[in-house]
């Protein structure tokens, strides 16, 4: 099973995901995870708001209308990345059989969900598997949504060999 997770941070980081409503198979490794950073609330002063800053330079460049920082969906983020991360699995589908858009307090007219799996953190590297992927561009780019949040998570999966990496999880969730 080690081995399936470690399958699992390759793929994902190859090709990240995006967002479908469809089933998905929930990816759980067997195991421990060493470490975990948890990310914390994002202010417009913080890292999330220069996360947002990268994701906004690429809408503005394709004609699309800046994302503004929401508190909610900061919230939903964090939470979808300590959660997967805390109960080991990587997929939209959370374990209970819901999405993402469950956790809004208030349902959404639009929304959707982009995730990149990465060692090394940066937001630029994060968005240039989405954008080099249909449906995540389809997603970072799309006119009807208005409010953003990124967030990251830190861990460490497996321990010894090359797994003993720092992983980041990305998470970008935007609705209006």
């Amino acid at each position: 099973m080690k081995l399936l997770w470690i399958l699992c941070l390759v793929i994902g980081a190859y090709i990240g995901v995006a967002h479908i409503h469809l089933p998905s198979s929930t990816l759980a490794p067997q195991g421990n995870v060493l470490a975990v950073a948890v990310s914390q609330p994002n202010s417009p002063d913080s890292v999330g708001d220069k996360q947002l800053e990268t994701i906004n330079k690429v809408r503005i460049a394709s004609g699309s209308t800046q994302l503004q920082f929401d508190v909610e969906i900061d919230s939903v983020a964090r939470q979808r990345t300590t959660e997967m991360v805390s109960e080991q699995y990587y997929a939209h589908e959370r374990k209970d059989g819901t999405y993402f858009d469950n956790l809004f307090s208030t349902a959404k007219k639009h929304s959707c969900e982009n995730l990149q799996l990465q060692t090394g953190n940066s937001m630029e590297k994060a968005v240039q598997a989405w954008i080099d992927s249909p449906s995540h561009k389809k997603c970072l780019l799309s006119p009807s949504l208005s409010k953003a949040a990124v967030s990251v998570t830190e861990f460490m999966p497996g321990s010894g060999g090359t797994t003993n990496q720092k992983t980041y999880l990305f998470a970008f969730i935007a609705a209006s």
